[in-house]
């Protein structure tokens, strides 16, 4: 595995080491003060549930990485069984604090529904976010001439390369609106993620250096967007071609994107293959480009279309 890649997957996991023995230690603290006579049930049972449920969401996301799960259906369910959760945690904390305020005698469990009911708003305040993303995606289908993919293999006649296109969820664009040398350009709604193949032939005899030709689009990069965060560049292959790849960071739209760019040229040919998509979905995103790149080929003289 490259390096910058494991890193990445051990940053992304991070949170969640953290975050998992935290809650279960809050758990198993909670039930114990929970047979205490001068505790609130409903408020610590509050706390409880809306560890649970976070608990689950974030060990069935992880689980879902880890296993390289990736059906959708998957993780709406997840998504929907620990907000069933907590939403029961947050209704035992305000019945909990109702219930303090009426019965003086409970003298524990207070702090306990307040830490839920801010856990849960937080957890509310990013379901929200990620909702207004979701909407942002369907406005961009409402845009752009969006249509099915018809899984199977696309060849591109004259330009000595082939493409085994994916089926659902993936569906196709007009690759024009990403430039004039673009042949394919794909979407995929969740996470929202971008997948497009530029492909030029040139005078054999004319040398092209691929290095000086991605510093030009490094800076086509910067000029385009917002901010721009070079991550890696390095030699990499794809279909047998030693090309060069970089990865990148670029906010547009005051979007950020996580973004995996690939260039080869050689023999009158050259490609470009760019994956990219949400920031948030970082780890997602380099798995769908592994993926994606080992679906195109590049064609030997002798192979031409």
């Amino acid at each position: 595995m490259n390096p910058i890649a494991h890193t990445s997957i051990i940053t992304s996991l991070l949170p969640a080491v953290i975050l998992i023995p935290i809650l279960i230690i809050g758990i198993i603290k909670s039930k114990a003060i929970l047979k205490q006579e001068t505790t609130c049930g409903n408020c610590v049972r509050g706390l409880i549930f809306v560890f649970i449920g976070f608990l689950f969401k974030i060990i069935g996301n992880q689980s879902g990485f880890i296993f390289g799960i990736k059906q959708n259906s998957y993780f709406i369910t997840i998504s929907i069984l620990s907000w069933i959760i907590l939403i029961v945690g947050f209704s035992f904390a305000l019945k909990g604090l109702i219930s303090i305020k009426k019965y003086p005698e409970f003298k524990k469990g207070k702090n306990h529904a307040i830490i839920a009911l801010v856990v849960f708003s937080v957890l509310l305040f990013f379901l929200g976010y990620r909702l207004k993303m979701h909407f942002d995606t369907i406005s961009i289908y409402k845009e752009n001439k969006i249509e099915e993919s018809n899984p199977g293999i696309r060849e591109f006649k004259g330009l000595q390369c082939k493409f085994k296109v994916p089926g659902k969820p993936w569906k196709e664009m007009d690759p024009k609106r990403f430039g004039s040398l673009a042949c394919l350009a794909m979407v995929k709604e969740i996470p929202l993620s971008f997948f497009i193949i530029e492909a030029e032939k040139y005078d054999i005899n004319l040398k092209v250096d691929v290095n000086e030709h991605i510093e030009n689009i490094k800076r086509n990069i910067q000029q385009s967007s917002q901010s721009v965060k070079f991550l890696a560049q390095y030699p990499f292959e794809v279909s047998g071609r030693e090309g060069i790849r970089l990865n990148y960071y670029a906010t547009s739209s005051n979007h950020k994107f996580y973004c995996v760019f690939w260039i080869y040229a050689d023999k009158g040919f050259c490609y470009k293959l760019l994956s990219y998509g949400k920031a948030d979905n970082e780890e997602r995103i380099r798995r769908e480009t592994r993926e994606l790149f080992s679906s195109f080929t590049i064609l030997d003289i002798s192979e031409e279309i």
